[in-house]
């Protein structure tokens, strides 16, 4: 198919070592996309205490019944919050926010905290405490210091707003190998954006396809690693040049922008089976997001997720894999076998879960695997590693993904 380094990507073996190093080139602009987030127009929470004003009245905000504990002393519920922490004082100020979350049972899990400030993600160190509560059996404290009138975003799940990520793709599409097109306008008249990255000059009909989507479980930063492939695809980089040789590449960041900008959407990690038949009473945006990929059928599929489970295995990433079983043709069986192992072999990846008719079925990568052949995963960035590291994770996954196919 393609030619050796430099001419064709090289063997396994290099590309892992090429993949563990591409985050460290292709950070340009996840320095600056993050950005403060727009308004909310739906109605949002604010307390004060004291000088400080907690809020999450922005795209993705979400607040988790928040309350008043002291001077300037909050408490949140939960890992998957977003607030606002605003100084309205005239001098510097420390807030306290102590955050109440469960372990999930057996799957023990850790909170990570990320501040963003100035446009900028930090990682927020902060102070465990076991509690006696029989659900919400921890509790996390953190101490941000902020500046006279000084706002600042303390957050669970790190994030791209949706706006700013809709005004850089734009961008991106003044590049002749970026196509950006709105798959759907969904119900509260947001564009579901798609790019394609490829080399318009070699023949469509000479390409294999690959889809990367973030969740629809938009708490799970799923559209960071999108951002950060369509990045170094974009750029000068003698690997990408390849990849956009022979391949089309499409990358859906949000794959439901309501839910990214609302925050109050129930979790549709499982409403793919309803919508993929066609219920007229599934999500009007997971059925759009399945019309599409139905017209633009992929060779491989990845859906990034996000996790903050605890080390297992000397291991963070998980990869959820298709069952053999799923393929009626051995030839795809065994390109999923090889993309699987191509993932699990990233550096700190490596636990892998079967997608089961028992388990998974309603998810949208069971569907793809089972109705049109496609390689399919969820793939797992874990939020230890922060927002820079999981941008060079799509980087990292998309490289793995194609010299596995090409082998």
């Amino acid at each position: 198919m393609a030619a050796p380094w430099n001419v064709r990507l090289g063997r396994i073996s290099r590309l892992m070592l090429a993949a563990h190093l591409a985050g460290c080139y292709y950070m340009t602009s996840a320095d600056t996309l993050p950005g403060a987030p727009a308004p909310r127009k739906t109605p949002g929470t604010t307390l004060r205490s004291g000088s400080v004003v907690l809020a999450d009245q922005f795209e993705g905000g979400k607040a988790n019944r928040p309350v008043v504990l002291g001077d300037k002393h909050f408490q949140v519920t939960g890992w998957d919050f977003r607030v606002r922490l605003t100084n309205a004082s005239h001098t510097p100020a420390t807030a306290r926010v102590s955050c109440l979350w469960a372990t999930d049972g057996a799957q023990q899990r850790q909170l990570y905290l990320h501040c963003l400030r100035n446009g900028q993600w930090e990682d927020v160190h902060a102070r465990a405490s076991e509690r006696a509560d029989a659900k919400l059996d921890r509790q996390t404290d953190a101490e941000l210091s902020l500046d006279a009138g000084e706002q600042i975003y303390l957050v669970g799940p790190f994030w791209i707003p949706y706006w700013r990520l809709s005004a850089w793709l734009q961008e991106k599409a003044k590049l002749d190998v970026c196509h950006v097109s709105s798959i759907h306008r969904t119900p509260d008249g947001r564009d579901m954006w798609v790019a394609t990255i490829t080399d318009a000059a070699v023949p469509e009909a000479e390409k294999r396809r690959l889809l990367l989507l973030g969740t629809p479980q938009v708490f799970e930063w799923g559209e960071v690693p999108c951002a950060g492939a369509i990045e170094f695809l974009c750029g000068t980089d003698a690997r990408a040049a390849e990849i956009r040789k022979r391949w089309l590449v499409d990358v859906i960041p949000y794959s439901d922008p309501d839910a990214a900008v609302r925050a109050d959407v129930p979790n549709q990690l499982f409403d793919a089976r309803a919508a993929v038949e066609g219920a007229p009473d599934s999500n009007p945006n997971m059925r759009a997001l399945w019309q599409w990929i139905e017209a633009h059928p992929p060779d491989i599929a990845v859906e990034f997720h996000g996790e903050n489970r605890l080390k297992a295995d000397g291991q963070f990433n998980r990869v959820y894999a298709n069952v053999r079983e799923t393929f009626e043709d051995a030839d795809r069986a065994a390109l999923s076998d090889r993309v699987r192992d191509a993932l699990i072999a990233l550096p700190d990846g490596g636990i892998r879960t079967h997608l089961t008719r028992g388990t998974w079925h309603e998810t949208l990568a069971y569907a793809l695997a089972e109705r049109l052949g496609t390689a399919a995963f969820l793939y797992a960035a874990h939020q230890r590693y922060g927002f820079q590291a999981n941008w060079s994770r799509g980087v990292e996954a998309l490289i793995a993904a194609v010299e596995a196919a090409e082998l």
